[in-house]
């Protein structure tokens, strides 16, 4: 284990379903993404080099092989877990796609070095999942003004567009974490990328939208 040479390795939580996370090849390789780090909070004095075992001994206590558990939660490690962590509340984002820790244990910042998530490509395909909502606004305005839309038309195609742009933030969406934040944070990260004259129309079309009212 990278900082810790002398750790043997999590080999008791091998099959703990708790400890089997997905990532893509990018996030998880050695050397630009995560690899074998695996830093915690408290430094090393805090990891756990042995197998929580049963109070008889006779095996493992499997009681103690969840993070959330004392034996592991102890650790404090920096690196998010998505099941048992809140990414909300470590996570910001610009409307360029860059990510930024926000929490005051600095678990978010980490998280982004750990696994390298502000890597140009991933970057670069963030922002244009956000485009991919800003495009066709900004189109419909146009159309708007180019009298190829009406009122009703218009409200009704802006309706549909941020229904669609509130269901980017569902957890089986890609880069759902950055669409949830992107709809929570509308006025700074979508408003800005739109033509000045069009800003105060689509605000208030959203303000409506979120209020049931469109």
């Amino acid at each position: 284990m990278t900082g810790a040479r002398k750790h043997p390795g999590y080999f008791w939580l091998a099959f703990e379903w708790s400890n089997l996370v997905s990532t893509c090849f990018d996030c998880n390789k050695i050397g630009k993404g995560k690899g074998n780090r695996f830093p915690l909070l408290g430094g090393e004095a805090n990891r756990l080099s042995t197998p929580p075992l049963s109070q008889n001994g006779s095996g493992l206590d499997v009681n103690e092989l969840r993070p959330d558990h004392p034996q592991l939660s102890k650790e404090r490690p920096y690196l998010l877990h998505p099941e048992f962590d809140i990414p909300e509340i470590c996570f910001a984002f610009d409307n360029e796609g860059l990510m930024s820790g926000i929490d005051a244990e600095g678990r978010g910042k980490e998280t982004i070095k750990i696994c390298n998530l502000n890597r140009k490509n991933l970057k670069y395909r963030r922002q244009k999942a956000l485009e991919f909502f800003v495009i066709p606004i900004r189109n419909a305005m146009q159309a708007f003004d180019a009298g190829g839309f009406d009122n009703n038309q218009l409200l009704l195609f802006l309706k549909f567009t941020f229904q669609r742009f509130e269901d980017w933030g569902q957890p089986k969406e890609e880069y759902s974490l950055f669409g949830k934040f992107a709809f929570e944070n509308f006025s700074s990260l979508v408003l800005t990328l739109l033509p000045k004259g069009y800003r105060a129309v689509i605000e208030e079309a959203f303000r409506r939208f979120q209020l049931g009212q469109l």
